[in-house]
């Protein structure tokens, strides 16, 4: 083998050893930036993926799908280089679009692929397929086009609803799936189902059913481990909202949770072990964040809320004195009429 060959199959190798070092984040980022420069979606890895058609029907067909997908509800995917339908929170999308993005239709003149993968990604709710094939049915209406299954047929109305709970039903398993890895048998028997924090969670009664959330589990600590313990739960609680475009909803009942639990297990010494250590540490993080938040956060969206609230105090108050009058009236009323029937009998 000459010097060439070498240096070549010497850099091939290297390069198939740092793909290996990737970790499935990195992995999944390589193959966004490949799909932006190729120019058309990358195909389907889901192993229970439906690839579907859109066909022309009219002249409609020939605007930009974007345009379409953008007016029924469709939104941009950051996984994908296309427009489709994603879990809004943790924004992974359940299909994309071929030529969504702003460009004419890829491959034949009047067709679009629609990829759907209903066990790749988590979805907010069981039903997300049957939302996804009715937005799907009202693009290709918007577009005057058919919607074709792999083998070409055309997707009829009671089709389309039988294709809709098949990806339910890969959703449900997904969502069985992240249930099933979140879920842990504690020794004493008790079950709990974690959802994003190693601190707060569900615990689930005999038939695998919710029973009660705990909002902040914390053990007794020293001073200095305590706080190290409680800024680690405030940057769980930190990483949560960078995943999760929802964040976190339960964030008040946490700080309750919090204090109550300050409250129950009080600090005597300085080096006593002891929750309240824990939850100094804890707030230490949650002021940190706030100190941050308010520097970036744009003051009118907080005007506009105090505006809302301020408003919605008026009109309680004014729904509160409409009632009031209108009891005082009907009170007087009743007395009128009590003291027009007395003195009417009082005459006889």
């Amino acid at each position: 083998m000459s010097t060439a060959e070498l240096q070549t199959s010497s850099s091939t190798t290297d390069q198939a050893a740092k793909l290996k070092e990737l970790t499935a984040e990195q992995k999944d980022q390589l193959n966004r930036v490949q799909e932006v420069f190729r120019g058309s979606p990358l195909p389907p890895t889901d192993p229970s993926a439906i690839t579907l058609t859109l066909q022309a029907r009219g002249e409609r067909f020939a605007q930009h799908v974007d345009v379409a997908t953008e007016t029924l509800g469709f939104h941009t995917l950051n996984d994908h280089f296309a427009k489709g339908f994603k879990n809004y929170d943790t924004e992974r999308s359940l299909a994309y679009i071929s030529g969504s993005m702003g460009r004419l239709l890829n491959g034949p003149a009047k067709t679009a692929t629609v990829f759907i993968e209903p066990e790749k990604h988590l979805m907010e709710f069981a039903t997300a397929g049957s939302s996804f094939i009715g937005m799907l049915s009202r693009l290709a209406d918007a577009l005057e086009a058919d919607i074709l299954d792999a083998d070409g047929a055309v997707l009829g109305a009671a089709e389309l609803k039988d294709l809709g709970e098949r990806i339910n039903a890969g959703v449900r398993k997904k969502m069985q799936e992240h249930r099933a890895a979140n879920t842990v048998v504690w020794p004493d028997g008790e079950a709990r189902l974690y959802n994003g924090l190693s601190f707060t969670y569900d615990v689930l009664d005999a038939k695998g059913d919710w029973d009660h959330t705990v909002y902040f589990d914390a053990p007794p600590a020293s001073r200095s481990q305590g706080r190290a313990i409680g800024l680690n739960m405030a940057a769980e609680l930190m990483k949560f909202h960078k995943a999760h475009k929802r964040g976190f909803f339960w964030l008040g009942r946490v700080l309750e949770a919090a204090y109550e639990a300050k409250k129950a297990d009080p600090r005597v010494k300085y080096n006593k072990p002891c929750v309240a250590n824990v939850v100094d540490g804890f707030m230490e993080g949650i002021e940190t964040f706030v100190q941050v938040g308010s520097r970036f956060t744009n003051v009118e969206w907080l005007n506009a809320r105090i505006n809302e609230a301020e408003q919605s105090y008026a009109r309680d108050l004014a729904e509160k004195a409409e009632f009031a009058e209108r009891m005082r009236n009907a009170r007087a009323a009743a007395a009128a009429k009590r003291s027009a029937a007395a003195q009417g009998g009082s005459s006889k």
